[in-house]
């Protein structure tokens, strides 16, 4: 099924509800924050697990008496949803589910330290953990309330650190908790844990980009020095936290950061940095995480990627050195007491239920095959049919996409919406008048308070029928609706509507949105490749600007970077300075679409080898050659070995080992190509199949004598030829 296509409705993750941001000034915040993605701009934001649990930002309008039942609300009309995810084959669908997992672990000593840092209680109070579990199993928050009377009277049950209001607010967050059970609208489907980069999957990609090249290091901003000394750092802590399987596990990142921390001599900057960038690269895994989430950046621009990164480490870094976020900090969280006025969450969700469509409100996809992999036409269908390259749903968009169109879309459905009400008055008004100029029955002329009793109830009937018949609120709700709509509209005006939380930018602007493609691909594939754009010296140096790239390219009308690309090759065009680095030329060349796993395989059956009589297209002409074949994702060389060999020979290997690599023509292609002996079982002919006319069997010195006559003149089969004449030990 095609995914739907909504105007609006972005899914949206909120790094401003990490759990970590726990001062007034970020709590704060991170509310304007909610508050904006689903009524300013008419998003969903989905929150994982952890925020619900741990998010001071989410948890001070959870436990904030006006505005509880807001939340809750907007949990209902599906623009807030939690993100169901898949643990150990297991799926948490629900907030109660996975907080009774993880109580039930800390209870049963499989967690040391208690998991909710946001949750006001004394990890030594078994009582109230217990009493909250309770609650969360039995659907019954009273639970909460009988530890509360108990502990009046038995002092021992009493945590020390638990005060009456926060007892208050866990037994408010438990409600929620408990009325979300069954709302469908407000879960979220799970993205398959085999699509998508984990933490250290972003740490990598960062630090890779980060150590490429200074030339797109942050200027005058960051301290270089200190990013290189945290990323030296956090190296040396990933390999300790690999052997215990810990490394994507933030908490542990924390033990390790704040035990260095109390050690004396360490440089607490570079300790600090390295925990931004750790907190960085959990809140880019849970986005990920999420179906069909938008990300400020494109995930398969590399570049774009790097931009979003720094755009947000240097803010956070220098709120860091402010004091509004705290590093080196313990995770237990403040209590929020700010006197800031947070949002206005009273009228959200008439707002939200007014200007959205009902399915796109909540509705889910039950047949996608993302949102159920059960199904057929399932992520599990598809593995199993081994369809590894198929392109999988619930990938999200780039948050910016048609961000200024769609912002006046939001504005107009809010307009229409108000208008639309205004015509249900205006009928209820006409039906006023109607019933005003109707001559009462004969019996009430004469008698004022009866024909006005009279008309009352007439009314009364007539605007309930037209309400049941149009599915409308009653006149006076029509009012106070509309009157919401409106005051909201001109509140949005004065905000200028769009709030695009990457609008700042603290690095150079080296990659503009009418870059060529061809240039966009080949920034790209620098970070993905650096090997194949190594300088050594001055000899033939690469020029990797983007800027010197793009102005070259405009001026002499030349496309520069990846000027075509196949499952197979890229072909590139780069730009090269001469020895003195003054003058600039093109050098054209073709990379391999797969870096490795590219094999010449030397077939030997029967004490004679094997060769195939090929049609070769580039040279419009019959060869004689090895079978041979293109690195494919995912398969070693060896095994791309017996895959060739049984697709062009019909024959199984039975062994084989390794002569060395060649390259064929290294002026145009640097692919590196290992080349295999292997003794297979008697080959079946396989005329037609890539241009394959014969298969023809030689010995060695058959081959040798072809070969000088010049009847052998395919490169990686000479090449193959002088391997196994140097390695006469192995023949």
């Amino acid at each position: 099924m095609e995914e739907r296509k909504t105007a609006l409705n972005k899914i949206v993750y909120l790094f401003e509800l990490d759990s970590v941001r726990s001062s007034q000034a970020e709590i704060e915040r991170a509310q304007e924050a909610l508050y904006d993605e689903i009524v300013l701009n008419g998003n969903i934001v989905v929150l994982t697990m952890n925020q619900i649990s741990d998010s001071l930002g989410f948890l001070a309008a959870v436990n904030n008496d006006k505005t509880t039942k807001h939340i809750l609300d907007l949990f209902e009309a599906g623009v807030l949803r939690t993100s169901s995810y898949r643990k150990d084959n297991v799926l948490i669908s629900t907030p109660s589910q996975y907080l009774q997992m993880h109580i039930e672990d800390y209870l049963n000593k499989k967690e040391k330290k208690f998991f909710f840092s946001g949750w006001y209680i004394d990890p030594e109070d078994t009582d109230l953990i217990r009493a909250i579990l309770d609650a969360l199993k039995n659907n019954d928050p009273g639970k909460i309330d009988l530890y509360r009377q108990r502990s009046t009277t038995d002092i021992k049950s009493w945590s020390s650190k638990v005060i009456p209001y926060a007892l208050e607010d866990i037994e408010t967050f438990v409600r929620m908790i408990l009325k979300m059970n069954g709302d469908t609208l407000s879960g979220n489907p799970p993205r398959d844990q085999g699509i998508y980069r984990n933490m250290m999957g972003f740490l990598k990609l960062f630090s890779d980009i980060w150590s490429y090249d200074r030339t797109i290091k942050v200027r005058n901003v960051i301290d270089q020095g200190t990013v290189d000394r945290a990323l030296a750092q956090i190296d040396l802590l990933r390999v300790r936290l690999e052997e215990i399987e810990q490394q994507n596990n933030r908490s542990k990142w924390y033990e390790e950061i704040r035990g260095l921390a109390d050690e004396k001599g360490q440089d607490t900057e570079v300790l600090k940095m390295a925990e931004a960038i750790i907190d960085l690269c959990y809140n880019y895994a849970c986005e990920n995480s999420i179906w069909n989430v938008s990300r400020h950046y494109d995930p398969e621009d590399t570049w774009s990627f790097y931009e979003d990164f720094m755009n947000r480490l240097v803010p956070y870094w220098k709120e860091g050195e402010t004091g509004t976020h705290r590093f080196l900090i313990d995770e237990g969280n403040p209590y929020y007491s700010g006197t800031k006025e947070l949002p206005r969450w009273t009228n959200t969700a008439e707002i939200v239920k007014s200007a959205h469509k009902p399915q796109e409100r909540g509705e889910l996809d039950k047949s996608h095959p993302v949102a159920d992999g059960r199904k057929k036409g399932g992520l599990e269908e598809l593995r199993h049919n081994n369809h590894v390259n198929v392109k999988l749903p619930g990938l999200g968009r780039q948050y910016e996409d048609n961000l200024q169109k769609e912002s006046l879309k939001w504005q107009g459905r809010i307009l229409l919406a108000a208008g639309k009400k205004f015509i249900h008055i205006l009928l209820y008004i006409i039906v006023f008048f109607v019933i005003d100029k109707m001559e009462p029955p004969n019996i009430l002329l004469n008698r004022w308070y009866l024909e006005i009793l009279f008309k009352t109830i007439l009314f009364g009937i007539f605007t309930s029928t037209l309400s049941y018949l149009l599915k409308v609120p009653d006149l006076i709700d029509l009012l106070h609706q509309m009157g919401i709509l409106i005051l909201f509209f001109i509140h949005f005006r004065k905000t200028i509507g769009i709030r695009n939380r990457t609008a700042y930018c603290y690095i150079r602007n080296e990659r503009r949105k009418d870059m060529k493609q061809s240039l966009k691909d080949y920034m790209n594939l620098i970070y993905e490749m650096p090997e194949e754009f190594k300088n050594n010296g001055n000899c033939m140096k690469i020029e990797k600007d983007p800027n010197i790239l793009e102005k070259y390219s405009q001026e002499k009308n030349i496309d520069l970077g990846v000027v075509y690309k196949s499952p197979y090759h890229l072909m590139v065009v780069d730009l090269v300075t001469d020895d003195d680095g003054k003058s600039y030329y093109t050098y054209e060349r073709l990379l391999p679409a797969v870096k490795k796993g590219a094999v010449v395989a030397v077939p030997v059956w029967d004490g004679k080898y094997v060769l195939l009589k090929q049609y070769r297209h580039a040279l419009r002409d019959f060869q004689y050659a090895f079978p041979r074949g293109y690195g494919e994702p995912d398969i070693e060389p060896k095994e791309n070995v017996k895959k060739e060999v049984k697709e062009e020979t019909g024959a199984d290997v039975k062994d084989q080992f390794e002569l060395g690599t060649v390259i064929a023509d290294s002026g145009v292609s640097g692919q590196k190509v290992s080349v295999y002996k292997c003794f297979i079982t008697e080959p079946v002919r396989k005329e037609g199949y890539e241009g394959i006319v014969e298969l023809e069997l030689f010995s060695l010195d058959e081959l040798l004598e072809k070969a000088g006559k010049g009847e052998i003149n395919d490169g990686y089969t000479l090449a193959a030829l002088s391997l196994m004449s140097a390695k006469t030990g192995s023949q």
